[in-house]
């Protein structure tokens, strides 16, 4: 269900959720968005998204995360950064369609969580505009960046 909410009750939701894990693994979680900001989405489905990415970010990196929600381009942003190793090139690169390509059951990555994100985040229309990931490495802390664009 699409609604208005705040970005920062929502990711401070996420913040307690993970804190006990992370604590346990010694890696720090920041969130940076300001407290008015609000954007209308389904909560459900960005939840969804969130977790998934939060839970990859807790086995890829050294020892920090933090979630950024801004506006950008009349798009929603919602990064995840994460200080380790950052993506395969393999994976930068791949499309939506090609990211199944990339299953590799040796090292454990399906790459499942980030097709089904795209997918989702597709479901957020608004006019011409749909929602999107997009990959990166580099970001504020040096490792993996994920991101979540929606209208």
């Amino acid at each position: 269900m699409i609604d208005e909410y705040f970005l920062s009750d929502l990711l401070e939701e996420q913040v307690a959720h993970y804190a006990p894990m992370l604590t346990d693994k010694k890696i720090s979680l920041s969130i940076s968005a300001d407290t008015n900001f609000a954007w209308y989405f389904d909560r459900e489905i960005v939840m969804g998204v969130l977790n998934n990415a939060l839970n990859n970010a807790s086995r890829y990196t050294k020892e920090a995360i933090e979630i950024i929600a801004k506006e950008e381009n009349n798009y929603l942003v919602i990064e995840i950064h994460d200080d380790g190793k950052g993506y395969p090139s393999d994976l930068l690169e791949s499309t939506p369609g090609e990211i199944l390509n990339n299953i590799n059951f040796k090292t454990g990555s399906t790459s499942l969580g980030i097709y089904f994100a795209e997918m989702v985040t597709r479901l957020h229309i608004q006019g011409d505009r749909k929602g999107f990931i997009k990959l990166s490495n580099g970001g504020n802390l040096g490792g993996g960046v994920f991101s979540i664009y929606l209208p």
